[in-house]
């Protein structure tokens, strides 16, 4: 294994590693709770380390990119009746009640 992000956000390591995935990299967020309750921070690390380099490579792309940016690559949608932005998982938008159609993104 290697690591490959330490960050302070569960949150942002949690959606690192769902990018990682996407690309077919296999990772983990090791002790995730008790790693951030006793030191603050949160690691992402990668279990095949001869793909070591795409997935920096890969990292870096995700945090440079707009929030946006990375929420869509992640499969969110932005519902047309009210512009929210939207978890692929939810049919329809929790704030105006529009429901998702499959050209909308």
């Amino acid at each position: 294994m290697v690591r490959i992000y330490t960050g302070l956000s569960m949150s942002e390591a949690d959606l690192l590693c769902h990018w990682l995935e996407s690309h077919g990299i296999e990772c983990t967020i090791p002790n995730e709770l008790a790693a951030v309750a006793a030191s603050g921070t949160v690691q992402v690390w990668i279990l095949d380390e001869t793909r070591a380099a795409e997935a920096a490579t890969l990292t870096k792309q995700w945090l440079d990119a707009p929030a946006e940016e990375a929420q869509v690559s992640l499969g969110s949608w932005k519902c047309a009746e009210c512009g929210e932005r939207l978890e692929k998982q939810f049919t329809m938008c929790w704030n105006c009640g529009e429901e998702r159609m499959d050209d909308k993104t």
